[in-house]
C-alpha cells in the first residue's frame, strides 16, 4: 500500500471514530434565574456544571444567565450550580440524542437562605412550646381529633417536610398572600422545592380549608384550637 493510501485510510478511521464519539449525544441549554427577584443571574455570580453519570462538565454562563453544554451522553443528567453569592442548586434533566434539553435553574442567595434558616429555627421553637405531637392531636376536637390520631406520625412528618420545602421556595410576599400564586408562580415553586405542581396546589387547598375551619371555630368558640393556633 502506497503512503498516500495509508494516510487516506488513517484519516478515514479517525473521522469514523469522531463520528462514533458524537453519536448518541445531546445538549443541555438553560438560564439561571434568581428565584426571589425573577432576574437572570450573570456568570460573574454563578458557576454551572452538568453531571451525567461519571462525566462532569463546566458550562460558561454569559451576562444574561444563559449557558449551553454539548456532546453529553444520553440519559439522566443533573445541572448543578455554585458560587460565592448563591447557594447550591440542582435540576434534573434528561438528555436525548441529537436534541437540546432546555432547563430553567432557580437559585437563591446564601444571605436569603441564612435568613430562611433563622425563620425555621423560630418556627421550630414555637412548635416545641406546643408539646409533643400526641398532645397537639389531643387539642383537636371531636371527629377531627379522632381522625388525626389515626394517622401515622411518620406520615405526618413526611408531609410536614414536603410542605416546608414548598413554603421555603415561596417569596415572603407569596407566603403572606397565597392568592397571588398563579400558574407560573406555582411551577416555579414546584421546581424550586423538588415537588410537583399538584403538590403545591394541594398545600394551597389545605391552607384555604384550614382558614375556613379557623373562622368556623372562632365563631363557634371551639375549645383547644385557641391553644394550638393562638
Amino acid at each position: 500500500m502506497k503512503r498516500y493510501e495509508l494516510v487516506a485510510v488513517a484519516a478515514m478511521i479517525l473521522g469514523l471514530g469522531r463520528i462514533a464519539d458524537a453519536a448518541g449525544t445531546g445538549s443541555v441549554e438553560g438560564t439561571v434565574v434568581d428565584q426571589m427577584s425573577g432576574q437572570v443571574v450573570p456568570g460573574s455570580k454563578v458557576i454551572v456544571w452538568v453531571v451525567c453519570g461519571s462525566q462532569r462538565r463546566g458550562a460558561a454562563v454569559d451576562e444574561v444567565g444563559h449557558f449551553i453544554v454539548g456532546s453529553l451522553p444520553e440519559g439522566a443528567c443533573t445541572v448543578t450550580t455554585g458560587g460565592t453569592t448563591y447557594a447550591a442548586a440542582a435540576v434534573n434533566v434528561t438528555v436525548a440524542a441529537d436534541s437540546i434539553a432546555t432547563v430553567l435553574v432557580h437559585v437563591m442567595t446564601k444571605a436569603y437562605m441564612e435568613n430562611l434558616r433563622k425563620e425555621q429555627e423560630a418556627q421550630m421553637k414555637q412548635m416545641k412550646k406546643m408539646g409533643p405531637l400526641s398532645q397537639i392531636m389531643d387539642m383537636l376536637p371531636g371527629q377531627m381529633g379522632q381522625a388525626a390520631r389515626q394517622i401515622d406520625p411518620k406520615d405526618i412528618e413526611k408531609n410536614f417536610k414536603q410542605s416546608e420545602a414548598i413554603i421555603n421556595s415561596m417569596t415572603r410576599k407569596e407566603r403572606r398572600d397565597p392568592d397571588i400564586l398563579n400558574a407560573s408562580r406555582r411551577r416555579r415553586i414546584a421546581a424550586g422545592s423538588g415537588m410537583e405542581v399538584q403538590d403545591v396546589n394541594r398545600l394551597i387547598k389545605q391552607f384555604r380549608e384550614a382558614q375556613k375551619m379557623m373562622k368556623m371555630f372562632q365563631k363557634t368558640g371551639g375549645k383547644g384550637l385557641g391553644k394550638l393556633f393562638g
